[in-house]
């Protein structure tokens, strides 16, 4: 479809109510030339098409963004308390959460669903419309569908719902894989026209506008500094506090407990067989150990070695049976590859790895045999205020996070709420602003009575938005909680009840899930009442729906929220909402395999 025949069709529904300007754009791109609709006045579209007839705007030059973003960064830095004080004021969101780790590990994490993965943050910015003054602005990949975005917009509240649709923006920047964000918006003049008016909309509103991003690279902060917004998370200069070696000296600094061992980062194999044999002489009894790459995600790049034997060995003995096991495949394994068979020639090594090792470096950290897992989620405020957002049960698999439980015991979300307060605190002095996720440890130790207690231990920071906060967001919005005590507590005093994941494949669903599409699964919950409803306090938020879109049929899978709302916080009453939320998973999964 030509640029012509994109802007008539956007003229056609320039002034409709019901859709904002950007989504029609996008729906206009994909689906062609749309019959007119009645013209009605409304602010914000005319001057929407006035910005694609001017044409693509202009990209500065590198050098140029870079040197607005540190403006903008520092004028949001410096000016919040200030901006505190004054008169409260709409906001605007833009979100952008494409997936931009370390190069090396999405490298190894690349598949078919890697690019829908930005759709993650799409019921989060449905969520904030729950705010009758806020506005969400999005940039995805693919365009989700009319209905998609109904299945959203149930979740919110009938006093939000109505006006929810035309504060939403829905940027459609698909994108090659390798290629930066920004390189795309270039070379899509409709879609960089539309986010720009759409930013200059929220502007003329007097917004308090801020971008969301999953992580801050250098690509983003350009788009920062192009859109001149300042962006709500770490810097690409502050990513480094974010790595594996890092967070245990930020741990340290906080005096909170953390995982044993060397944390270097040690970038050579000299100093990892010294590093090895040294948590050998301090614990001979340990059979295994961890070694993780020191910007490492995804569960890419963990690997655990044997020490079986190793404490009986001295001197020059002990450094060769150490070489030697850092080559064996039957010493070190890679948490990735645990279901791989043994003649799978895509499993690590440690040959494989080295590379990546003299370049980014590894930590040597004490293994924990069925740890309890669990994260506190904060948001570190400009001006030095470390908020606790949520606490929750991981769920993962083989080091690959696969979702999380809400809520976490009260007594349980008071001692990760500390942890997240004490280093969040010294982040935050630093100069970190933004939402962040600390990891957490948790074991079973007997005392001498006989009893036991759960001993806590910090693993790691996420500078970055975790997975988890996408979660208590959506909940958030959904309920119109707030994190109460270790508790999402409702105005009622009701407390939400969920389990999230990513990860609704063919493993958790079974078969039927190959042959779905967003357009086919969405009627088929509404028709068994399984969508989440406001006024119920119950059901499903579907996510990532762009995932079940890829070619490769065993690969589809999706993401989802199983919600439930108990009346109380008395354990009688928080267990039926477990129940309910066990009985959500189970009835998707048995509508699936309807035959029809």
């Amino acid at each position: 479809m030509s640029d012509s025949s994109a802007l008539k069709a956007l003229n056609a529904y320039a002034f409709r109510p019901s859709l904002p300007v950007p989504l029609l754009l996008c729906a206009a791109l994909a689906l062609g030339p749309a019959p007119r609709a009645e013209a009605t006045p409304q602010g914000g579209a005319a001057q929407r098409a006035s910005a694609l007839r001017a044409g693509t705007p202009r990209v500065p030059a590198s050098r140029v963004l870079d040197k607005r973003y540190k403006e903008q960064q520092h004028a949001f830095a410096t000016g919040r308390s200030a901006v505190a004080s004054t008169a409260p004021r709409g906001r605007t969101t833009l979100y952008v959460h494409t997936p931009n780790l370390n190069a090396w590990v999405m490298n190894k994490a690349a598949g078919p669903t890697v690019p829908y993965y930005d759709e993650r943050a799409l019921p989060a910015a449905v969520a904030a419309l729950a705010d009758p003054a806020a506005h969400s602005i999005i940039v995805v990949t693919r365009q989700p569908s009319e209905r998609e975005l109904d299945a959203l917009f149930r979740s919110l509240s009938e006093a939000a719902r109505p006006s929810a649709r035309e504060r939403l923006s829905v940027i459609c920047a698909p994108r090659a894989p390798g290629k930066s964000l920004l390189h795309a918006l270039r070379k899509d003049p409709t879609a960089l026209a539309s986010l720009t008016a759409a930013v200059a909309t929220a502007r003329e509103r007097g917004d308090d506008l801020r971008l969301s991003a999953y992580s801050v690279d250098r690509d983003l902060a350009r788009l920062g500094g192009l859109l001149e917004l300042p962006i709500w998370g770490a810097t690409p200069q502050q990513r480094r506090h974010g790595t594996k070696a890092a967070s245990r000296r930020w741990f340290d600094q906080a005096e909170v407990a953390h995982l044993e061992g060397s944390f270097g980062p040690l970038r050579d194999t000299q100093a990892i067989v010294a590093a090895l044999s040294a948590y050998v002489d301090a614990h001979p009894r340990r059979t295994l150990v961890v070694l993780k790459h020191n910007d490492g995600a995804a569960g890419q790049g963990i690997a655990f070695l044997g020490l079986a034997g190793l404490s009986r060995l001295q001197g020059p003995a002990r450094t060769t049976e150490i070489e030697k096991r850092l080559g064996d495949p039957r010493q070190l394994t890679f948490a990735v590859d645990r279901r791989k068979a043994a003649d799978d020639a895509t499993r690590d090594t440690w040959a494989s790895f080295e590379a990546e090792v003299r370049k980014v470096g590894v930590v040597v950290e004490e293994y924990v045999p069925r740890p309890l897992e669990l994260s506190v989620q904060l948001v570190l405020h400009p001006e030095g205020r470390v908020e606790v957002e949520s606490c929750h049960r991981q769920l993962t698999r083989d080091g690959h996070y696969l979702g999380c439980e809400q809520p976490v015991e009260p007594a349980l979300a008071k001692k990760l709420a500390a942890i997240g307060d004490a280093v969040g605190s010294k982040l935050a002095r630093a100069g970190v602003v933004g939402p962040i996720g600390i990891d957490v440890l948790g074991q079973r130790s007997r005392r001498p009575d006989g009893s036991s207690e759960l001993l806590l231990k910090a693993c790691e920071v996420n500078l970055r938005t975790p997975a988890t906060r996408y979660a208590a967001e959506l909940a958030k919005g959904a309920t119109g909680a707030r994190f109460d005590e270790g508790l999402l507590r409702t105005a009622q005093r009701g407390v939400v009840v969920y389990r999230q994941t990513d990860n609704l494949d063919r493993t958790a669903l079974g078969p039927a899930v190959e042959g779905l599409t967003p357009d086919a699964l969405l009627p088929l919950l509404d028709r068994h009442g399984l969508l989440y409803d406001a006024a119920r306090g119950r059901g499903i938020v579907p996510a990532l729906l762009g995932a079940l879109t890829v070619e490769d049929r065993p690969q589809r899978k999706l993401g989802g929220a199983f919600v439930a709302t108990s009346p109380s916080a008395r354990p009688e009453d928080l267990r039926a909402a477990q129940r309910q939320v066990r009985e959500l998973q189970r009835m998707l999964r048995r509508v699936l395999s309807e035959p029809g």
